[in-house]
């Protein structure tokens, strides 16, 4: 009785929604994360032109991180042991653009999985039911604006990147800081001197925002692949409730259709799973460094107002990028592991043939994660226990200085 009702109640919610070209709605709510992945050519793009264009631009954009790579790193060799805090500001940056660098890498060796991932999302919407695409907006919605949010997170961090040292300058009266840059690095020429100064420091600002968007664009693409994957588990739920004990028994197309379906979103998963895991892996251990770091830096300046501002919008991109792994990781599980819960509470006792039960709650006993490089399961939990870790380290890098 409260199965129907819950349908009665979500297709009465269905019919008040504002109707909307499926088209139309799902192109607004991907726009932001597929702008940020054409930054760094992730997208996937059809035909011949597309895809050598795109091959082109993400060839570009790897021998930029591989430079400011190079350099910051470089910048970090030389500052060590003469300024703890440029030290560890090169440090800080040089693990972003390793994870950008990362990103690229994968994305492009995972183009083909890319490519199908994202051609299923859109089918999944411009195909459904209103009713499932209700479900779908229900479940979905949440990471879009996650997704925006986090993107425009990491843009106003890069911001404040670029315009600090300028802001430094302004506030010493030109007397200071006229060799910072805002990414850091060492160029191995004296870049202080005018008009080196000006243009070095505009290839490390665009370099630097190449990078930073590699990471908004990579990271909001993960977590709406992943959530999108724990709806489809929540459509496959509804269907289960659908069923009644003549669908069981007969084990007719009805009942065949739904276990296609719940094998499909096994597949699914798995193939995000597949170009996830090793993105996952390399956050889920950076993190500790950059939450770590980044704290230690917010205790030392904190009369710098102006470092202060921007080390705080990088720890708090830092945290939720962290997150939004670990929460999109917790919906696939749940929703994965609640498809054997509805199946049992289904319509299938008292039938003559339970042999399409056992298979599926065989199957969904064991639920479809997003691993860390097959090591652990992405979820809150192991978030909690990296924010643990990294105040651990930052409470022994506190106590060394004191």
């Amino acid at each position: 009785m409260s199965i129907g009702g819950n349908t009665e109640i979500w297709e009465k919610k269905v019919r008040k929604t504002k109707i909307m070209d499926p088209t139309e709605e799902y192109d607004q709510l991907i726009r932001p994360v597929m702008i940020s992945c054409h930054v760094f050519g992730c997208w996937s793009q059809q035909g011949p032109g597309g895809i050598i264009s795109s091959k082109f631009h993400r060839t570009a954009i790897l021998l930029f991180a591989l430079i400011a790579s190079t350099s910051t790193t470089a910048g970090a060799v030389v500052f060590w042991g003469l300024d703890m805090n440029e030290t560890i500001e090169c440090i800080l940056v040089l693990s972003v653009l390793n994870l950008a660098l990362l990103r690229i890498i994968v994305f492009a060796s995972k183009r083909k999985d890319m490519m199908l991932i994202v051609e299923t999302m859109r089918n999944d919407w411009l195909d459904s039911s209103p009713f499932e695409r209700s479900v779908l907006r229900n479940k979905c919605r949440l990471a879009f604006k996650l997704a925006k949010f986090f993107i425009i997170s990491v843009a106003m961090t890069i911001l404040m990147f670029a315009l600090m040292p300028i802001i430094e300058v302004k506030l010493a009266d030109g007397e200071t800081g006229q060799s910072k840059l805002p990414f850091r690095g060492y160029y191995f020429f004296n870049h202080t001197t005018s008009p080196r100064y000006e243009c070095t420091y505009f290839v490390n600002s665009v370099i630097g925002c190449f990078s930073s968007s590699t990471i908004a664009g990579g990271t909001s693409f993960c977590l709406i692949a992943t959530i999108h994957a724990a709806a489809k588990f929540a459509l496959v739920q509804r269907d289960f409730r659908t069923l009644d004990s003549s669908d069981w028994t007969a084990g007719g197309p009805k009942i065949e259709g739904v276990v296609r379906k719940h094998l499909e979103c096994i597949r699914f998963a798995e193939k995000v799973e597949s170009v996830i895991n090793f993105l996952a892996l390399a956050q889920f251990i950076t993190s500790t460094g950059l939450m770590c770091f980044a704290g230690f830096q917010l205790t030392t300046m904190l009369e710098d107002k102006t470092r202060l501002l921007k080390y705080a919008a990088f720890l708090q991109a830092a945290i939720l990028e962290l997150f939004l792994f670990s929460y999109s990781g917790h919906r696939l599980k749940t929703e994965s592991e609640n498809v054997a819960d509805v199946t049992y509470l289904s319509n299938w006792i008292g039938t003559s043939s339970p042999t399409n039960f056992k298979m599926v709650s065989m199957r969904s006993s064991k639920p479809c994660t997003i691993t860390a490089g097959k090591f652990y399961d992405m979820s809150l939990e192991s978030f909690l226990k990296v924010m643990g870790s990294s105040f651990s380290y930052l409470t022994v890098l506190l106590a060394i200085k004191d």
